[in-house]
């Protein structure tokens, strides 16, 4: 059962000086009553410091409302609204309160104790209501939340099965490009690779087609990028140019200002052996569970690529560092 509690304030907007003395007179110590004019727009700070409990209507008060309804945000929807007929109400002013959104329509020669019964139901159901739409709310958020956590556990899956069986850097790129595309929208994938060995070069994997300018700006992207990474440890580069399959056409010599770049470092243990480059068109950043997935599947890529790291095959020279 709602429990009503002391002094609960009533709102009203547009009510006649007659109709607002005998609302004042009916109400009992349990309410007190803040009269607005039929035009007002209360605003959230005269909500946050009064707390009203219910919004009354006069007709005229409940046009008015309906006029400014277009306001991105108005106090007067986040209450239960009560029409307050005159007496002497005409058949089409009654059809007009029937077609409203209001909760109740009330008589203003009610009863003082009716009135009351009246107002603590309308109360106790807006309340009612209200703690079903919570239970909705946090059923649905849960539900999210499963269904967000369950994807993610598909793709770490999928990520691990898809790079464990690639026999080769070449391989492991786009399966790589495959897998992520499940996580998140990328368009293109690039990666630069280096041996802990200060001797061995640095190999730069372009998905750009070669000799496009999109290849020249990959490759100067990931060589600016790896530099820090290398300093104090000089070393030639040599670049690879490979293909994603599965990329759409319009995407495959897209350039590092056509989308977002997102660069992604591959540890082993403490040390930094490689550096993935993915460009997206995504606007808003990833979301936690994303992040974290990323982490996750940037870990074992790191030690299936290490694993196979001496696979020089169809090595181009470029520009050393």
């Amino acid at each position: 059962m709602y429990s009503l509690q002391k002094n609960k304030l009533l709102w009203s907007f547009g009510l006649s000086p007659e109709q607002e003395k005998n609302l004042r007179g009916t109400l009992n110590e349990e309410y007190s009553l803040h009269s607005w004019a039929a035009e007002a727009v209360p605003d959230l700070a005269d909500f946050d410091a009064e707390k009203p409990s219910l919004h009354i209507f006069s007709v005229e008060g409940y046009k008015a409302y309906r006029e400014q309804r277009n306001n991105p945000v108005s106090t007067l929807d986040i209450l239960p609204q009560v029409m307050l007929l005159p007496e002497n109400a005409s058949a089409e002013t009654l059809q007009y309160a029937i077609d409203s959104d209001c909760m109740a329509i009330l008589r203003s020669n009610l009863a003082p104790e009716c009135l009351i019964r009246k107002i603590e139901h309308i109360l106790e159901v807006s309340e009612m209501q209200n703690s079903l739409l919570r239970i909705t709310n946090e059923i649905f958020l849960e539900r999210e939340i499963y269904e967000r956590k369950n994807s993610v556990l598909h793709f770490l899956v999928d990520f691990l099965s898809g790079i464990y069986r690639q026999p080769d850097i070449e391989k492991i790129i786009p399966a790589t490009f495959s897998c992520l595309k499940t996580l998140f929208p990328i368009r293109s994938l690039h990666m630069a690779l280096w041996e802990q060995n200060a001797g061995a070069p640095a190999q730069l994997f372009i998905t750009a087609a070669k000799n496009s300018g999109s290849f020249s700006q990959w490759h100067a992207l990931l060589l600016k990028q790896i530099k820090p990474a290398l300093s104090g440890c000089p070393r030639e580069a040599y670049a690879h140019n490979l293909h994603l399959a599965d990329q759409e056409t319009t995407w495959r010599n897209a350039t590092p200002a056509d989308g977002y770049v997102l660069h992604l470092p591959l540890f082993l243990a403490e040390t930094q052996i490689g550096l993935l480059s993915i460009l997206t068109d995504m606007e808003r950043s990833i979301t936690r569970d994303q992040a974290q997935a990323l982490n996750a599947a940037m870990q074992f890529l790191a030690l299936a690529v290490h694993k196979i790291s001496g696979d020089k095959a169809r090595l181009v020279p470029a520009m050393g560092l």
